[in-house]
């Protein structure tokens, strides 16, 4: 165990110089004493002939220990065990590495154990080392996973390229770092979707992968959710009919649907957006009352606006918006939505005044009727007196002047019946091109020279079915109307043409059928309608003329729509109006003109007549018309009084003739019980309502005999003589 010799590596590692340990048992000079016995075991191991490979600690000269490898070889010479040698290799550095790598790996593993997820270490395909969730996430123990399968084993077959090309990489040193992600597959065969962050690494002494893995399968789930919901939206956002925005504070249009650039008619989405929001209303100001509202609410809901289309035409629209903000609560956007109900506005403005006209309507056409009954008596006697004064005599003018004035009234009153739609219309088949020439010379008279006059007329106007008479109505109304319009002169033109109005068009306007129309555009250059009085111009007795009965217009626009036709009209003020007149057209011809029956003035008679009227006036102006023509008049105001009077006649009863409305049972109810009572007797109906020759035919069957009020004494004689005549063998 003495020192012989000592190369200058061991003086270096222990301190002592060669000269000061040779003699020296080795054991004194690097073991502590209490280690002795270990060390003379080892030495006699040696000495019996093994080589002997040790690790362990030794001291230096210094006192400061160190960790060494020994290597202790015995040296035999002739079979003779004559010495030792020891070669001491310092391994205190590496055995502390070696500690801190076993140190390093316990904290590791000790993180990694407790991870949330998945980490893995593997080298030439097969996994090294897996946590335990990665043993969660895929369904196998660690047992299975370890040196027996990789990462192929558990990625989908149609993502393993995805996986191969990262490993690719990363151990040909291309990348060192990556991130991915791919279908995996668990032990239940359930795909997964994961998400890898991996490294490359030298793992002893060869290239290995290192990584870590998350489940993202619900987060995946939860993202295509988005999209499609997204996509759902920008379907939505795209193909929506009503119009969807985006807009700053400030006016700036962030997005816009394709239905919003169509409402605006604007041609592209881009041109739109570029467009400040004051452009797209009429009145700016309704912007400002926009915003405020948004301020005060936070919100709008149908909010109305008067929009302005790219071209300038006005437009209704609802506007439904929300405010968009930061995480502040500062309003950084507006988004809505926008409704085109220009349409529905038009219509429930029509329905409004629809509604509005019936109620004057009903109001006008009780008037006529009570007017009609006073008419009857005036201009009946009058005509009775007028006979009875020689022509030029004051009383015959001043006679005359009350029938004029009495036929006066009775135009006005069948203007009133017009607009009560109680008038009777008597249609034939005519041509629009065919009335407006006829009445050509008297329409220029009618303007006066200072206003040109121009006729368009289309060669190949298609025909109506209308009242003459009504049809002259229109145009002398509208011409009238045009003229009063240009006081200082202008130009008034008329036009005829063919038309198609379509479904979308017809909805507009309630009432009219999709087909073939007849258009009547009347034109002027006057001063105009102004917007506030637009919607009252067809409203009976509205007129802004001091003269003017109110009448006009609204019996126009009654006799276009009991056509089935429509009147739309177009102004600005200063600058002229246009009325467009719609009728349906029809494919008859026009019917040749029959030749009138003329009759005498008062044909004579000598039958008996029932006359059943409530107002005695008129029973009286129908005897003093009858009587002197030799017929026997027996009246009464009821039924009950007419069936009193017929107890005590004896005679013959040739006709009835009897008002419709009366107090107790109508006309044709007492018409009714007559006819039972006297067969053959004939019935001639009377009514200051002319549609009530509509609604007797109802009770009394066969043709109905109808005469309107007023009527003149000539034309009563007449009408009685041919109802009596009828028939008759």
């Amino acid at each position: 165990g003495n020192v012989m010799r000592a190369n200058r590596e061991f003086e270096r590692m222990f301190g002592w110089k060669e000269n000061e340990i040779k003699g020296l048992s080795i054991d004194d000079i690097v073991i502590e004493p209490e280690r002795k016995e270990e060390a003379v075991f080892l030495t006699k191991k040696v000495s019996e002939g093994e080589t002997v490979h040790f690790e362990g600690e030794r001291i230096r000269k210094d006192g400061r220990k160190i960790i060494v490898s020994i290597i202790a070889h015995p040296i035999i010479i002739d079979g003779e065990h004559i010495a030792q040698i020891g070669i001491y290799t310092d391994i205190t550095e590496k055995k502390k590495m070696e500690e801190a790598l076993i140190e390093s790996e316990e904290r590791f593993r000790s993180l990694t154990e407790r991870s949330l997820v998945g980490i893995y270490l593997f080298q030439d395909g097969i996994f090294q080392y897996v946590n335990p969730k990665l043993e969660e996430i895929f369904g196998y123990s660690k047992e299975e996973l370890i040196g027996k399968m990789g990462p192929k084993d558990l990625t989908h077959p149609d993502d393993w390229w995805i996986v191969e090309e990262n490993v690719r990489k990363r151990l040909k040193g291309e990348v060192k770092d990556v991130h991915y992600e791919f279908r995996g597959i668990r032990k239940d065969k359930k795909v997964i979707y994961a998400e890898v962050h991996g490294s490359s690494i030298v793992y002893k002494g060869k290239p290995a992968i290192i990584g870590t893995l998350q489940d993202i399968t619900e987060r995946k789930l939860a993202d295509e959710a988005l999209r499609k919901s997204e996509e759902k939206y920008r379907s939505l956002f795209e193909e929506s009919k009503d119009g969807i925005f985006i807009s700053t504070p400030e006016g700036k249009i962030i997005d816009v649907n394709p239905a919003m650039v169509e409402i605006y008619g604007y041609s592209s989405r881009e041109e739109l957006m570029e467009t400040p929001v004051e452009n797209l209303y009429m009145d700016p100001m309704q912007r400002e009352e926009y915003k405020k509202k948004f301020e005060k609410e936070g919100f709008v809901k149908d909010f109305e606006i008067r929009g302005r289309k790219k071209d300038g035409t006005p437009i209704t629209l609802l506007e439904t918006s929300t405010a968009v903000r930061d995480e502040k609560g500062n309003v950084i956007a507006y988004r809505g939505i926008i409704r085109d109900v220009t349409a529905q506005k038009k219509m429930e403005e029509q329905l409004i005044q629809s509604v509005k006209m019936e109620a004057i309507g009903r109001l006008a056409g009780g008037i006529a009727h009570d007017f009609n009954n006073i008419l009857t008596v005036i201009s009946g006697n009058a005509e009775l007196l007028l006979p009875k004064f020689p022509p030029d005599s004051p009383e015959y003018k001043r006679i005359q002047q009350i029938i004029e004035s009495s036929r006066r009234a009775t135009e006005l009153t069948k203007q009133l019946m017009t607009v009560s739609k109680r008038g009777i219309a008597e249609p034939v088949v005519l041509n629009f091109n065919d009335v407006i020439k006829e009445m050509q010379e008297m329409l220029k008279r009618l303007i006066g020279e200072d206003i040109k006059f121009e006729l368009h007329l289309n060669p190949d106007l298609k025909n109506v079915k209308a009242d003459r008479t009504q049809i002259e109505q229109i145009i002398m109304n509208m011409v009238v109307n045009a003229r009063d319009a240009m006081p200082k002169g202008g130009e008034l033109k008329i036009k005829t043409e063919n038309v198609f109005l379509d479904e979308e068009y017809c909805k507009i306007y309630p009432g009219l059928k999709e087909g073939e129309y007849v258009l009547i555009l009347i034109s002027d250059t006057g001063v105009g309608i102004p917007p506030e009085i637009m919607l009252k111009i067809f409203e009976p007795f509205f007129t802004t003329k001091k003269d003017g009965t109110g009448l006009g217009l609204s019996t126009v626009y009654w006799i276009v729509k009991q056509l089935g036709g429509n009147v739309t009209v177009y102004s600005e003020v200063g600058k002229g109006t246009t009325f467009k007149i719609y009728i349906p057209a029809c494919e008859e011809k026009v019917e040749e003109e029959r030749e009138s029956i003329k009759f005498d003035e008062s044909p004579m008679g000598n039958e008996t007549i029932l006359v059943v009227e409530d107002e005695k006036e008129i029973i009286k102006y129908i005897e003093d018309v009858l009587s002197p023509l030799g017929y026997k008049i027996i009246s009464a105001t009821s039924e009950r009084e007419i069936l009193e009077k017929l107890k005590e006649f004896k005679g013959e009863i040739h006709l009835l003739l009897t008002d419709v409305v009366l107090p107790d049972k109508s006309g044709p109810e007492i018409a009714k019980t007559l006819v039972s009572k006297i067969p053959g007797i004939k019935i001639l109906f009377m009514s200051g309502y002319p549609e009530e020759k509509l609604h007797v035919s109802e009770i009394i069957e066969g043709k109905v005999n109808f005469i309107s009020k007023p009527f003149t004494p000539s034309a009563l004689a007449r009408k009685i003589r041919e109802v009596l005549d009828k028939n008759k063998v």
